[in-house]
């Protein structure tokens, strides 16, 4: 009895992976349903994303306490513990999920108004997954940079947090080296730091030892950023 149920199991198995590769292959019914609700929750994610972003800039217009620190980007920074991370430190955590170059460009009254010595900025990952050009995210970085600098806060910018190779591809990773090797160089022109983030940065894509979906950091990615930041955070 046991071996049949093995044997039916195994069988009904077949049968449900040959049916699925026949529907995508030939795009037979439901390959297009399938498509369209692959679609739609596509949509709806995005969308949650955007009206969360709208959220949070609704409050950083609302509460813009003086800080020591901010920490500016996306979800990156956006889920890490800022003010946990440095607790004796007035921080605020200016990331929203999503965001883009432009995107946080066009929120910096939010961030200015909150007075920081200390900017750390980390971000372009977004640009990316969306095929920016490296020389527009340049772009607007150096006008995010000349906003704080003309605001007399003292800009640190980090490399950009690579992706795993596997989930993004080798030619997003590629772009990421070269956005930081451009970022080095912009910071340079601009005198001011850059700090390149080591493993979180690597050439060859981001270790799944730090991230838990091959973009976003876990546990042991938020210590390794913040033990790389923690000279300059002393300052």
């Amino acid at each position: 009895m046991k071996r049949i149920n093995i044997f039916i199991l195994v069988s009904l198995s077949f049968i449900f992976f040959s049916y699925g590769f026949i529907v995508g292959k030939f795009e037979i019914f439901p390959y297009q349903e399938l498509k369209l609700l692959k679609k739609t929750f596509a949509l709806n994610k995005i969308d949650r994303v955007e009206r969360n972003g709208e959220q949070r800039i609704l409050m950083f217009q609302k509460f813009s306490p003086n800080a020591e620190l901010a920490f500016i980007g996306d979800s990156i920074t956006n889920e890490g513990e800022w003010s946990d991370f440095f607790p004796t430190l007035k921080v605020v955590n200016r990331g929203i999920g999503g965001d883009k170059t432009s995107d946080i460009l066009a929120r910096m009254d939010s961030i200015l108004s909150t007075k920081p010595n200390k900017a750390f900025i980390m971000m372009g990952i977004n640009d990316i997954h969306r095929n920016i050009s490296i020389s527009k995210v340049l772009e607007n970085y150096e006008a995010i940079i000349d906003l704080l600098i003309d605001a007399d806060i003292e800009v640190v910018v980090q490399s950009t947090i690579q992706c795993e190779l596997i989930i993004c591809g080798s030619g997003h990773v590629q772009s990421v080296n070269l956005l930081n090797d451009s970022l080095n160089l912009l910071s340079t022109s601009k005198r001011i730091k850059f700090l390149h983030l080591g493993e979180l940065s690597s050439i060859g894509g981001l270790s799944s030892e730090y991230t838990y979906d091959g973009v976003h950091l876990n546990l042991s990615g938020y210590v390794f950023w913040v033990d790389k930041i923690l000279p300059l955070v002393k300052e």
